[in-house]
């Protein structure tokens, strides 16, 4: 399986390991599926109210949150 962006990826390691330990923090972890499914809740709730390719800044501590909030806006 050939992965051509980083989108892809993690749709494919979701796909793949959906329950496996994507991301852990002193908080927790997020599995490949959490996190996928953070990234299109993220991305779908950004569509239309930001223009793609237009910059999004963010500032939060590092750790599970913040990844979400990357991953949401590639998506």
């Amino acid at each position: 399986m050939r992965t051509r962006n980083i989108l892809e990826y993690l749709e494919n390691s979701a796909a793949l390991f959906p329950t496996k330990t994507a991301v852990l923090d002193e908080h927790g972890n997020c599995s490949y599926q959490e996190l996928l499914e953070n990234c299109q809740r993220i991305g779908s709730s950004l569509a239309g109210k930001i223009p793609q390719g237009a910059p999004v800044a963010v500032l939060m501590e590092k750790g599970i949150p913040a990844l979400n909030a990357f991953w949401g806006i590639v998506y």
